[in-house]
């Protein structure tokens, strides 16, 4: 992916993430697995394990996000470097 690229997808991210609406949906659903979890009887393990794995799943979507926003620095220092190297040509020399 080109690095221009990445900082769009890392200025998206960082929207999704400060959206008020997705950082509460994403919170409910996170509280509302552990306390499925933690009220679910020891002894049905196959349920516990499901739900576990929706949650680790939840928490995966918003690592991935966060992982787009650091990718799009590592980017910005990219660009920020090749342009430094290449001063007043005003091209970027990525294709």
């Amino acid at each position: 992916m080109k690095p221009q690229e990445e900082l769009i997808r890392a200025e998206r991210a960082k929207q999704i993430l400060g959206d008020k609406l997705v950082r509460e949906a994403l919170d409910s659903i996170r509280s509302g697995l552990i306390e499925n979890w933690r009220s679910t009887p020891l002894k049905d393990a196959d349920l516990r394990e499901k739900i576990w794995a929706i949650y680790v799943g939840a928490c995966k979507f918003e690592e991935f996000l966060y992982e787009f926003i650091e990718t799009g620095k590592l980017a910005q220092h990219t660009l920020d470097h090749a342009e430094r190297q290449q001063p007043g040509t005003g091209k970027s020399p990525f294709p």
